[in-house]
């Protein structure tokens, strides 16, 4: 079994989504002569590095983090390498992966800021996927500040995985393995997410 680590490391130096709080990591207690043990607390935002976002983001009443059906994260995922793709991603682009409608649809963009068009979103939809993973920090264009594609997307009950690592990562199937915290109420929440083949 290969496994391939797809989280971004959190740090000091991690970038926040703009006008998210950052990560800082503090020294409750360090090892030392006058310490028996070494203790931290950190400060962040649920958004941070590779996270889940869950349906109450942004729909009033849907469900949490900690509501989520765990078998969600856990299983067959397809990874779309969409780096030749033009700056929007198109229904064209992604039509001829999901015609045996995959559960788990991982993006691979390269980063590029690229965004998904509504009728793309309408076909993940429409093709019964129900996990949505993107290398980028969102999946709407810069203009769009009313995020109607997560509106979209969480509206149908798709979770949305974002901020992977997926450099070394190359089109194809894979096995999926990354949950939440299980932070309950919360809108978001960290995950170490991998990919694995045989």
């Amino acid at each position: 079994m290969i496994i391939y680590d797809i989280s971004i490391p959190i740090s000091n130096a991690t970038e926040p989504f703009p006008g998210d709080q950052p990560f800082c990591l503090h020294y409750q207690s360090k090892l030392t002569t006058s310490s028996e043990y070494e203790l931290t607390w950190f400060e962040m935002s649920s958004h941070l590095g590779t996270h889940i976002d869950a349906p109450s983001h942004f729909i009033p009443g849907g469900k949490t983090i900690d509501q989520l059906d765990m078998s969600l994260f856990f299983g067959p995922a397809r990874v779309i390498d969409c780096t030749n793709c033009q700056q929007a991603i198109r229904p064209g682009d992604l039509e001829t992966y999901l015609a045996d409608k995959p559960v788990r649809v991982i993006l691979k963009t390269g980063n590029s800021n690229k965004y998904l068009l509504a009728s793309t979103a309408e076909m993940l939809i429409d093709h019964k996927c129900r996990l949505l993973g993107i290398d980028q920090m969102c999946l709407e264009e810069p203009s769009d500040q009313a995020y109607k594609i997560h509106k979209t997307l969480l509206n149908a009950g798709l979770v949305i995985l974002e901020s992977l690592a997926l450099g070394q990562i190359k089109a194809g199937d894979y096995f999926y393995a990354g949950a939440p915290l299980m932070l309950k109420g919360a809108e978001a929440a960290p995950v170490r997410a991998v990919l694995y083949s045989e």
